[in-house]
């Protein structure tokens, strides 16, 4: 998915994936191991991001707390995610990332 969304001062953006996992295929995947998000997003203060990603069967993971000493403008750029706290879940169904803005600026995500 690369189209641009843009997140409210104060806002939060919700963004949904549906999987089937590549059933019925040689790459069919049964449980994860890991789940890896790439994002990539503009923002003048990354430090005011929190970032959680939801599997189909309801584990919320925090990919990234908000962290008030993080000034940088530098945003990310296909910056990889990762969490294991979906392992051994069936990657079936929807997946949402939950991107939330902390601050008071306008956030473009891509």
């Amino acid at each position: 998915m690369s189209r641009c969304r843009t997140i409210p001062g104060s806002g939060l953006l919700r963004v949904q994936m549906k999987t089937n996992a590549c059933k019925g295929t040689a790459n069919y995947v049964r449980y994860l191991e890991h789940v890896q998000a790439v994002i990539s997003l503009k923002y003048s203060r990354r430090g005011d991001l929190t970032i959680y990603l939801i599997s189909p069967k309801g584990t919320k993971t925090t990919l990234l707390a908000q962290r008030p000493s993080d000034g940088s403008e530098k945003g990310f750029n296909n910056w990889p995610f990762m969490s294991t706290h979906s392992w051994e879940e069936d990657p079936t169904g929807t997946w949402t990332l939950e991107i939330e803005n902390k601050g008071i600026e306008q956030t473009r995500v891509r």
